[in-house]
């Protein structure tokens, strides 16, 4: 299971993401960021959230998909896209991990 010490060492690297038999799309992993300071029941991790920034005006809409990383390797996780940079139309998504 990905943790947030891990996934903090990968910020700023590069990931790939994949639907189906679609075509693969590159994505930078741009924040790590820990979730709302609720202590987590003994034994479990602290909640967080990743923040990948994509293509340029290609969205890949909420749903299930196969991240990939060099470090971390293949992660299969629920991908929410969360708003677009209206200069560069590159679109933004939030992956949790409760």
């Amino acid at each position: 299971m990905l943790t947030y010490e891990a996934a903090k060492t990968v910020e700023g690297s590069a990931f790939t993401i994949q639907a189906g038999t679609g075509p693969t799309l590159p994505l930078t992993l741009v924040e790590v960021r820990l979730g709302r300071s609720r202590t987590p029941p003994p034994g479990l991790p602290q909640p967080f959230s990743l923040y990948l920034k994509g293509t340029p005006r290609v969205m890949c809409p909420q749903g299930t998909y196969v991240l990939e990383n060099q470090t971390l390797g293949r992660l299969e996780v629920f991908v929410v896209p969360v708003g677009d940079d209206p200069e560069t139309g590159e679109f933004l998504y939030q992956v949790i991990f409760n």
